[in-house]
């Protein structure tokens, strides 16, 4: 009878088989427990039993909210606390062992103990009591928890002070300056950060303090006389752009306000309190005083010149002209028409309005050249020339259009002069040019006939001298057999110069127009033209990665077979000759550093050739590129002097440079650069 009447947990316990567990059947359990069970079920507050040492679980419809769905209910009806709880086991069990053993109730309020619930593992707040049980003999049989889930009311508290939160964080945060004053002295009740820069002082030194105690420099400016009016009327105040003094860092300054005084009204409609949010506009008013200030400047500064000068709106309405307009044209000052088509000659009003007109509508520069009547000179015009550009806000937006006009009169007039003069000079030139290149033409002729001239007689004297050292050698003593030989070196040595200087005339002729070249197969070729002196000289050749160049085909082929030559020549006995061609790509600040006469900028290809040879003193790196410079004797290594002033003039001829690097014993590196 004791588990009779309504209720879902009445029901659960009586349909629950009670002979499973360690308490039997309910007619074998003990009164206390009966007693208990009854009241906790009759009970419409949450109430909770743990009973025996197993502590298996009682809790009634009250209670039954908080376990939620698809959590604990129904299986923890019956169940032992430490099969129930796993999530909460090592948080409550000091409790309940507490309460067994000491018998003390305990209470908690608020406290946070999360549980399984609803399918997920939730945060939950109680306020609750556990509470010693004994038995029929005095022991302690079980512990009952008599508790109230305030989770609900903790999530409000919290949006609460959330809310509280933000409004303090918006109040500090806000860009413009907040307070509220209090009473007849104007009590700071509210300072924000904003207001407290402004101020120039911390919010210890203002709160709760008279707004005249706490800034005694503001006393006398009117701002107790409108404070005092919006208190007594009511009625809210708008200031714009009111100066105030305040001493700030050591020094009295000038702040412009503008502000709002709010007055806010009590249950009852009377009004103790004031509301203040303000705005320190002090950088714009003090930039529109400068402007103000620099259009009269530049007013007055415009009256001053010589040149007509105006301004025109964005819609192209002409707004201002300097003084000089008007003593050119004698109107009168501020002339309401404001345009220039009274003085225009007629055959300029048509392409004048054209021209301005585009300008306006799509921002481009204006300049057009016009005459205007000389008022000086009746029925004469003067020429000018009008130009116009248009000022832009940070937004690119036009506001406004800044122009002038220049008497070019006299400019025109002997424009006019210099043209005839060019016009002759520019024939003259091209005369100049049509004799340069017959005289280019006959010197490439002499060029070929001098060298033809000059190397027939050489073939002959190399030639007889090759006989006599064949079909007479028997007849000649050793000093003519010396005289024989060295008459065939000197010849040798005439007929390489000859030829370098042949190859050398040739580059200063037109050379051919420019294409792209695979520099890997320039090298190829020239290294197979070289492949008997590269076994001569027992050197071994690397070639890195080169690029597409573009320039003349012949001429570069000639470059780089001097340069490889040259490489191959000067090699150290002893030592195994290598010779490396590598590439990269460079800028022209590299090349050229900060010479005034180039602006830094493009990208070169930089081609180098480096042996590991005798190397040069570097004081000749630049004397080695001059004709007929040797920096060795001609018995030692062979050549005409030539060859390295042919590189440069090549080098040249492709807008490039060319640089020698060297040290003695140490070899010697030629690096070409030609632009990209």
């Amino acid at each position: 009878k004791f588990l009779a009447g309504g209720g879902e947990m009445s029901a659960l316990i009586r349909a629950h088989d009670w002979s499973k567990t360690v308490l039997g059947p309910p007619e074998t359990w003990p009164q206390s427990l009966r007693t208990l069970v009854s009241t906790l079920l009759n009970s419409r507050f949450p109430m909770f039993l743990w009973w025996g040492d197993d502590l298996i679980q009682f809790y009634n419809d009250a209670y039954r909210p908080s376990l939620g769905n698809d959590g604990k209910h129904p299986t923890a009806l019956g169940q032992k606390g430490v099969d129930c709880w796993p999530e909460i086991w090592p948080t409550i069990k000091p409790l309940i062992d507490q309460v067994r053993t000491t018998r003390e109730a305990t209470w908690s309020e608020d406290q946070l103990i999360p549980i399984y619930r609803n399918g997920r593992l939730e945060d939950v707040y109680w306020t609750f009591s556990y509470s010693a049980v004994l038995d029929e003999s005095g022991q302690v049989s079980g512990v009952l928890v008599i508790c109230q889930e305030t989770t609900e009311k903790i999530n409000v508290f919290r949006q609460i002070e959330t809310s509280e939160q933000r409004l303090q964080n918006l109040f500090a945060q806000a860009p413009v300056a907040i307070a509220t004053f209090r009473g007849p002295q104007f009590i700071i009740e509210q300072a924000n950060p904003a207001v407290c820069r402004i101020w120039g002082r911390t919010q210890a030194q203002v709160l709760n303090k008279p707004l005249f105690e706490a800034l005694p420099e503001s006393a006398g400016q009117g701002f107790e006389e409108l404070l005092t009016q919006v208190a007594q009327t009511k009625v809210p105040y708008v200031g714009s752009e009111m100066p105030s003094i305040l001493d700030r860092d050591g020094q009295r300054d000038t702040v412009y306000w503008t502000f709002l005084f709010q007055p806010i009204l009590e249950d009852d409609g009377s009004c103790d309190s004031i509301f203040v949010m303000a705005t320190d506009v002090s950088e714009q008013v003090l930039a529109r005083q400068k402007i103000e200030e620099s259009n009269q400047r530049f007013q007055q500064l415009a009256d001053s010149m010589p040149q007509i000068v105006w301004t025109a709106r964005p819609d192209g309405y002409l707004d201002y002209f300097n003084q000089r307009w008007y003593e050119f044209t004698g109107f009168d000052k501020g002339y309401a028409d404001q345009s220039w088509l009274p003085i225009l000659h007629p055959d300029y009003v048509q392409l004048c309005i054209a021209s301005w007109q585009h300008s306006v509508q799509t921002g481009d520069p204006y300049q057009i050249e016009y005459r205007f009547q000389d008022r000086f000179h009746p029925g004469e015009y003067r020429w000018f020339l009008g130009r116009a550009v248009a000022v832009r806000d940070d937004a690119g937006h036009i506001v406004k259009w800044f122009g002038s006009c220049i008497d070019i009169d006299d400019q025109k007039t002997e424009a006019g002069r210099l043209e005839v003069l060019v016009r002759e000079r520019t024939g003259e030139l091209v005369q100049a040019n049509v004799d340069l290149q017959r005289s280019n033409l006959n010197l490439e002729q002499f060029a070929y006939v001098a060298s033809h001239d000059l190397q027939e007689p050489l073939r002959k004297i190399q030639a007889f001298g090759t006989m006599l050292q064949g079909k007479h050698a028997d007849r000649l003593e050793a000093s003519g057999q010396d005289y024989v030989n060295r008459m065939k070196s000197a010849a040798d040595r005439m007929s390489v110069l000859i030829n370098d200087l042949l190859a050398y005339s040739r580059l200063t002729a037109q050379p051919q127009p420019f294409a792209p070249l695979r520099l890997e197969a320039i090298v190829s070729e020239v290294l197979d033209l070289l492949e008997m002196s590269i076994r001569q000289a027992e050197a071994q050749v690397e070639v890195g990665t080169l690029p597409t160049v573009t320039g003349d085909r012949s001429q570069l082929q000639q470059l780089v077979q001097n340069l490889v030559s040259n490489a191959l020549k000067f090699r150290r006995p002893g030592v195994a000759h290598v010779v490396r061609i590598n590439y990269r790509l460079t800028n022209a600040r590299e090349v050229y550093g900060d010479e005034p006469a180039h602006p830094g900028t493009g990208q070169y290809h930089a081609l180098s050739v480096a042996d590991n040879g005798i190397g040069f003193d570097p004081q000749y790196r630049n004397r080695i590129f001059g004709m007929f410079q040797r920096l060795n004797g001609k018995a030692d290594y062979a050549g005409s002097g030539i060859g390295l002033a042919i590189c440069q003039k090549i080098v040249e001829n492709h807008q490039g440079l060319i640089r020698a690097e060297g040290q003695p014993g140490q070899g010697a590196i030629f690096t070409v650069y030609l632009p990209v």
